[in-house]
C-alpha cells in the first residue's frame, strides 16, 4: 500500500491581509499561529498598478497549483486501489502475468512522476481497436494449381471515413474479412477496399450501419521521437481480450517491409511483438495514433508503420481510388565516407553526398544521371557522406526517404557533382519495377505444365521448375528439382510465362529444348510430351495444364 500526507507543501502559502486604505497586498506572516485561508474574492479599486496585476497573477497560480495537489492525491488513491486489487486477484488466480505487465511498479512510478510534473497523459480511444479474422486461400507455391484454405486473426482500428486500417499481409489471398469492435460479441463482414503491399497497410469498411455506431476514429499524431512511450494496442495471439501493452521507441530507420521487400521508414520499438498484434494502433502518451504494429526486426523487437506512411497511403487512395504505389530512385550507391574516395571524386571539404554506381534500367533517371556521378542533394536537401538525411528531432534517415514520401508522377530536383561540376536535374519519379515480385498481390498463381515439367513465374516466396515423375522425364530428376532460370527455348529468349506457354503449343514437331541458367539443357520430344501430359495431370488430379490467365 501507498501512504501519502495530505500536506505535500513544504512551505506555507502566503497570506492575504487588507488594511485600512483598502490596499491589497502579499503576506507570508502567520495569523494567530495559523495560516490564514485566502479570501475568494479579492476587491480591488483598479488592475492597472503593478501590484495589484501581481496579486491577480498569484491567485491564478495559487489556484493551479491546489488543482494540482487535488489531482496528485487523486492519483494516488487510485494506484493505491489499483494495486491492491491486482495484488488480491493475482493471489486468486484469476489473472496472469501478462495482464499485470501494464501494472508494473516502474509503470505506475511513471504515471504519477508524470501527474506530478504536469505532464498531459489521455487514454487512448481503445473503443476504436478491432479484432480482423481472415478466411483466406493461400497459394502453394510448390503446387500453383492448389490453394490452401487458412484462418487467422490480427488487429486493426478505425479512421475517418468509415474505414478500417491493418496490415495488407494480414488480409492477403482472403476469401472473407470478419470484424469485432472492442467489447462486443458481434461480428461484421468487411469489404477490402484498397491493398498496398510496399507498405503493407489494407484499408477496410463495413456496409452494416450498426458496426459505426457510438465508436469515434483515431486521430493520428506526430512523429514520435526515441525514449518516447507508446502503447500497443490489439489482439495478440487470437486473444478474444484486447492487449494493451507499453513501450518506448528505440529509432526511426528504413527497413526492408517484410511483406514487399521496400525500404520504408520504420519506427523500431524496445518490445516484442506477438502474432495478432500486426494491423493494431500504437499510441502516443498523448491518445493521439503514431503507427500501425506490422512485423519484428532482425533481432525479435517489435518495428511500425508510422503516420508520414499511413498518410502517404490514405492521400494516394482518397485521390486515384487506388493504391498507385510507392516511388523509388532506379540507381546503386555507395556511402562516401572515405576521404581518398572523394578526393578522387575532386569534391571539395565542404560537399558531402553519395556515389553513384549504377544505373537501373527503365528507370527515367537512367537518362539523367550517369555511375561515378555524386549526389549532393534532393530538393534542396543535403546527403550526407553517410547516405543520411534530417528526420526530425536530431534523428537521420536514409536518404530514400525523400523519393519513397514521394507520389508517383512527382518531380524532385537533383543536384549532382559531375566532372568537378555542378549539375541539377528534375527527374519524373516512377514506381519500382520488380523484375522479382515479392508477392502475388492475392492473384492466382501462373503455371504452365509440359511433360512433367511445371514453369511458373519468378517470385521471391518461392520459384522453381518442378517435376511431376513421369516416364517421359525420365533422367532429369536430379537436375529439375534445383531452382533455374529457363533462358531460351529452341534457342529463342523466353520472355514471360505465356510466351513459353504459347511457343510450346505452336511447336508440333521435333523437339522442345529448355536451355537452364546453370548451362544445362532439358530436352522433350513435341509430341511424345504434349501426349504424356493429360495422364501426369490425371495422375496428380490437377485439373488444367495452364492457369486461367494463360488461356487467353
Amino acid at each position: 500500500m501507498l501512504a501519502c500526507r495530505s500536506n505535500l507543501v513544504s512551505k506555507p502559502p502566503l497570506a492575504l491581509k487588507a488594511d485600512s486604505s483598502n490596499k491589497t497586498y502579499l503576506s507570508s506572516k502567520f495569523t494567530d499561529g495559523k495560516i490564514s485561508r485566502r479570501p475568494s474574492v479579492v476587491s480591488v479599486p483598479s488592475p492597472s498598478k503593478p501590484c495589484h496585476r501581481q496579486l491577480q497573477l498569484s491567485l491564478s497560480q495559487s489556484s493551479k497549483r491546489q488543482s494540482r495537489l487535488c489531482s496528485i492525491k487523486e492519483e494516488l488513491s487510485s494506484l493505491a486501489e489499483t494495486l491492491l486489487y491486482w495484488s488480491r486477484n493475482y493471489e486468486d488466480g484469476t489473472v496472469d502475468e501478462v495482464d499485470l505487465q501494464d501494472f508494473r511498479w516502474d509503470n505506475i512510478r511513471d504515471k504519477f512522476f508524470k501527474t506530478l510534473c504536469g505532464f498531459v497523459v489521455a487514454e487512448p480511444p481503445l473503443d476504436a481497436v478491432v479484432k480482423v479474422t481472415c478466411f483466406s486461400a493461400n497459394p502453394d507455391f510448390t503446387r500453383p494449381w492448389q490453394r490452401e484454405q487458412e484462418c487467422a486473426s490480427s488487429s486493426g482500428f478505425i479512421v475517418p471515413g468509415r474505414r478500417v486500417l491493418t496490415c495488407a499481409h494480414s488480409v492477403d489471398h482472403h476469401t472473407q474479412v470478419k470484424l469485432k469492435r472492442h467489447g462486443s460479441d458481434t461480428t461484421y463482414t468487411a469489404t477490402v477496399l484498397a491493398m498496398a503491399p510496399e507498405s503493407d497497410i489494407a484499408l477496410l469498411t463495413v456496409k452494416d450501419n450498426a458496426f459505426w455506431e457510438g465508436v469515434k476514429p483515431v486521430d493520428f499524431g506526430d512523429l514520435p521521437a526515441p525514449k518516447d512511450e507508446l502503447i500497443i494496442a490489439g489482439y495478440p495471439m487470437d486473444r478474444e481480450q484486447l492487449c494493451a501493452i507499453r513501450g518506448t521507441m528505440s529509432k526511426a530507420r528504413v527497413v526492408p517491409y517484410y511483406h514487399s521487400g521496400t525500404k520504408l521508414l520504420a519506427l523500431q520499438l524496445n518490445v516484442v511483438l506477438k502474432g495478432g498484434n500486426s494491423g493494431g494502433p500504437v499510441f502516443s502518451v498523448k491518445g493521439k495514433c503514431v503507427g500501425i504494429a506490422f512485423q519484428a526486426s532482425e533481432t525479435s523487437v517489435g518495428e511500425i508503420i508510422p503516420v508520414p506512411i499511413i498518410k502517404h497511403f490514405l492521400q494516394d487512395f482518397d485521390k486515384n481510388g487506388a493504391d498507385t504505389g510507392v516511388p523509388s530512385f532506379g540507381i546503386n550507391w555507395q556511402e562516401m565516407e572515405n576521404p581518398d574516395l572523394r578526393a578522387s571524386m575532386k569534391m571539395r571539404s565542404d560537399q558531402q553526398g553519395v556515389l553513384v554506381t549504377e544505373i537501373l534500367p527503365r528507370y527515367p533517371e537512367s537518362d539523367m544521371l550517369k555511375p561515378y556521378d555524386v549526389i549532393l542533394s534532393i530538393d534542396g536537401v543535403n546527403i550526407a557522406n553517410d547516405g543520411t538525411v534530417p528526420l526530425s528531432r536530431g534523428q537521420r534517415i536514409d536518404f530514400s526517404h525523400l523519393i519513397t514520401r514521394k507520389f508517383k508522377g512527382d518531380k524532385v530536383q537533383v543536384k549532382v557533382l559531375r566532372d568537378s561540376e555542378i549539375r541539377e536535374f528534375t527527374i519524373k519519379l516512377s514506381c519500382r519495377k520488380q523484375f522479382m515480385p515479392a508477392n502475388t498481390k492475392g492473384r492466382p498463381l501462373s503455371y504452365y505444365i509440359i511433360g512433367g515439367f511445371v514453369f511458373t513465374t519468378l517470385s521471391i516466396p518461392y520459384l522453381r521448375s518442378m517435376l511431376l515423375k513421369a516416364d517421359i522425364n525420365n533422367g532429369y530428376d536430379e537436375m529439375a528439382v534445383v531452382c533455374n532460370q529457363v533462358l531460351t527455348l529452341n534457342g529463342k529468349p523466353v520472355k514471360s510465362l505465356k510466351n513459353l506457354a504459347v511457343t510450346v503449343e505452336n511447336c508440333e514437331e521435333g523437339f522442345l529444348k529448355f536451355l537452364l541458367e546453370n548451362g544445362k539443357t532439358v530436352v522433350l520430344e513435341a509430341k511424345a510430351a504434349k501426349a504424356a501430359t493429360p495422364d501426369i495431370l490425371k495422375a496428380h488430379c490437377i485439373s488444367s495444364a495452364m492457369s486461367d490467365d494463360l488461356k487467353t
